[in-house]
């Protein structure tokens, strides 16, 4: 569990994730919902996933590296991410 709190207050991981979400993108925070799936909607491809795996890490140090093979279930939505991460964080 994090110091912030962010492994219990699923916000806090929805909001780094959305963070990141628009980095990668290049879009202001607010464009981003849970609904939105990442190839449909978003329009990512194999490098735009690297690239928010990064900074997902950089995001969450406490989880050390991901692995993309094991996120790859969870990379549908916005919120299969956040939830995701979430579970992780709880883990650690």
């Amino acid at each position: 569990m994090t110091a912030d709190g962010v492994g219990r207050d699923p916000d806090g991981v929805a909001a780094r994730v959305r963070e990141a979400v628009a980095v990668v993108r290049g879009s202001a925070v607010g464009e981003q919902d849970d609904g939105l799936r990442f190839y449909d909607d978003l329009g990512f491809d194999s490098v735009n996933l690297m690239e928010l795996k990064f900074l997902l890490e950089g995001g969450f140090p406490e989880l050390g590296g991901l692995s993309l093979p094991e996120m790859l279930t969870s990379l549908v939505s916005i919120g299969s991410l956040v939830e995701y991460l979430s579970l992780q964080l709880a883990a650690s």
